[in-house]
């Protein structure tokens, strides 16, 4: 007899699956504004620097990776 059909089946638990949050802080404001009045930035990135900082945790948990 010949085969007529075949197939497979995965089964997932997708309760076991650890989730993963980011995000990125800074040392100083993520927005900086240009006055033409003057020709500056405010703040002004080239006298202090901004230092980003990235962040990752499990789902749950306090403790950054």
């Amino acid at each position: 007899m010949a085969v007529v059909a075949s197939g497979q089946i995965t089964l997932i638990d997708l309760n076991d699956a650890k989730s993963l949050t980011g995000y990125i802080g800074s040392n100083q404001a993520k927005v900086q504004i240009f006055n033409p009045n003057g020709n500056t930035y405010t703040p002004n990135w080239t006298t202090n620097n901004m230092i980003l900082t990235p962040s990752l945790f499990v789902s749950g948990t306090a403790t950054d990776i």
